[in-house]
């Protein structure tokens, strides 16, 4: 049987929000890299954080994991790109 967490449900969007900014899927299952790159931010520069109540969970180093998408889910980033030195 086919795996339908990653299959577009257009029954079905599901509302977050990075850096404050709505997004929105149909997937199910997102990777922190696409949710990087559907809030136009660079995976390479930017460090995913999700904020749950009072809590946060970092995605640094971790840009291929999956996370199962809940509507109304809220991330920040960090920068987390390299920095020059002089």
């Amino acid at each position: 049987m086919a795996n339908n967490d990653r299959c577009d449900d257009d029954r079905h969007e599901i509302e977050y929000s990075v850096d404050g900014e709505p997004e929105h899927t149909a997937k199910r299952v997102l990777t922190v890299r696409e949710i990087l790159k559907r809030a136009g931010l660079d995976p390479k520069e930017r460090c995913l954080v999700l904020i749950k109540g009072k809590k946060q969970f970092s995605y640094r180093d971790r840009l291929d994991e999956d996370i199962r998408m809940h509507p109304g889910m809220k991330f920040v980033t960090v920068f987390c790109g390299p920095v020059p030195v002089s």
